[in-house]
């Protein structure tokens, strides 16, 4: 029977020292986490002045002022051109006049009543072809610029009727 015991004695010793090694890389794992935290909170605020345009805060850590001289598009600018034309299927496509500096566009299809727009519709490209729609049906378009400063204000609507 003792070497019952002696086994049991053991596994408890080895259960033992595994929740100890536990412990310590619990330990160690908090720190770690304290320590990223720190760093991460650290960096934030170092991004919150770069957002505020802080030169000489880029130049204190090292990434220097930037050269660029070109300002960010306005951002209250709308696309212009709005217009739509069917395709030899009679298919309807919108189109516009590409914005430089975009990130996108979005666009709305309403009925033309000020509350009639459906929801947005994010669109990459100057152009977008809808579907659903209905033969003989009348619909009213607006699309607004996507930037890094943000989204313009929406362009004069437009209608057209499906065929």
């Amino acid at each position: 029977m003792g070497g019952i015991t002696d086994t049991l004695a053991k596994r408890d010793a080895d259960i033992q020292t595994a929740r100890t090694g536990l412990v310590a890389l619990m330990a160690a794992r908090q720190l770690t986490m304290h320590s990223f935290m720190r760093a991460r909170r650290s960096l934030l605020a170092v991004g919150d002045q770069v957002a505020a345009g802080s030169a000489a805060t880029l130049n204190e850590w090292g990434f220097g002022a930037s050269t660029s001289n070109t300002p960010l598009p306005a951002t209250d600018t709308p696309p212009t051109g709005l217009r739509v034309r069917f395709t030899k299927t009679f298919a309807l496509e919108i189109l516009w006049k590409s914005v430089a500096g975009h990130r996108g566009y979005v666009l709305q299809i309403g009925d033309g009543t000020p509350t009639g727009f459906g929801p947005v519709i994010q669109c990459p490209k100057a152009r977008y072809m809808p579907t659903g729609l209905n033969p003989g049906q009348k619909i009213a378009i607006r699309v607004a610029v996507q930037r890094k400063s943000g989204l313009s204000t929406w362009s004069e609507a437009i209608t057209a009727t499906v065929r």
